[in-house]
């Protein structure tokens, strides 16, 4: 994906949606995931103006994206083809697992010593996960679900706690780069609840529009931090410009969505994160995915579309399984 292709493209992670209550044939109930829900976030984000979503290997949903309607589904690139962002974080957070007598066996993965405090490895494994997703949005360009107060938060406590120099070096370069973030309104618009499906049709026809596009283009320069200022003030311009325009006002609302962006360029200290990261010009804006996910997630409840596993469900274990929640149509068919 090239850097024009995915300006103000969202990486897609949901790691703890989507999940179903079944019935095998034998009566037994259980938790899966559903790989239909990964539609309904999608309709939800690009009718929240979302120009492009991404998806990484990391993703519970990654071997889906062909379940995905034509239309939907060219609007989803992947991204980290090779998981290289899982070798950075390696090269990175090792260091800092070692020093507090943690096993780094893999990303995420730990083997906690003796006696240790949960939180400490609680905190450990949601540096990590914030630092894996950054990564993909700095080596991709892609915004990110990431709170850079909260993940400050977690490498300043495990800063206090490292004796390791190289620790405490990353650990203090991870915190310079979040530090940089402050909070911003941007400029969004989203359909109406009432909108006609004429005006739909009309703002479908105007997405073309160089207005529009040029949205797109200057979203995609937030996370340049040395013009993020300049491409604030345009995006607010641009989105009243073409909010004012006739008909598009019928169908659409003009809101705010909060972002946080990167103000500065922090020079990283250690070695390590020096030749991760370089001296970086472009930050990914970070975002909070939350409010997305549960409006998907109440629509998906609503539809109760038909259960399809995902790849790596086996079907000898699910195979004839229905939703709790299904239809007595969906039940025959099953």
């Amino acid at each position: 994906m090239s850097a024009s292709d995915s300006a103000n493209s969202i990486l897609l992670t949901l790691d703890a949606s989507g999940f179903r209550e079944v019935i095998t044939p034998d009566g037994k109930r259980g938790l899966t995931r559903d790989a239909s829900f990964l539609g309904f976030i999608v309709e939800d984000l690009l009718s929240h103006c979302a120009t492009g979503l991404a998806i990484a290997p990391s993703s519970p949903f990654y071997d889906s994206t062909a379940i995905l309607p034509r239309s939907l589904r060219s609007y989803v690139s992947v991204v980290d083809k090779h998981s290289e962002a899982i070798e950075k974080v390696a090269a990175i957070m090792e260091p800092v697992y070692q020093s507090l007598g943690f096993e780094f066996n893999g990303f995420g993965a730990t083997v906690t010593p003796p006696g240790c405090d949960d939180a400490v490895a609680y905190d450990l494994v949601v540096l990590a996960v914030d630092l894996h997703r950054f990564l993909i949005g700095l080596d991709h360009r892609v915004q990110v679900d990431v709170q850079p107060r909260e993940t400050l938060k977690r490498a300043q406590r495990l800063r206090k706690l490292s004796r390791n120099p190289d620790a405490r070096a990353h650990l203090a370069s991870i915190e310079g780069i979040f530090r940089s973030y402050s909070k911003f309104d941007v400029p969004s618009l989203s359909f109406r609840s009432d909108a006609r499906e004429d005006h739909i049709e009309h703002f479908a026809r105007l997405v073309e529009d160089e207005t529009y596009r040029s949205i797109a283009k200057q979203a995609g320069l937030l996370g340049v931090p040395t013009r993020m200022t300049h491409a604030l003030i345009q995006l607010r311009r641009l989105a009243r410009d073409f909010f004012a325009r006739q008909g598009v006002s019928d169908g659409l609302e003009l809101g705010g969505l909060p972002l946080q962006a990167a103000t500065s360029v922090p020079v990283p200290t250690a070695g390590t994160v020096a030749r991760v990261l370089g001296k970086p010009r472009y930050l990914p804006p970070l975002i909070a995915l939350g409010a997305a996910q549960d409006r998907a997630t109440r629509e998906w409840h609503r539809v109760k579309p038909p259960l399809i596993l995902t790849p790596h469900i086996s079907s000898e274990l699910l195979g004839d399984a229905v939703a709790a929640d299904a239809s007595e149509d969906q039940i025959d068919r099953g």
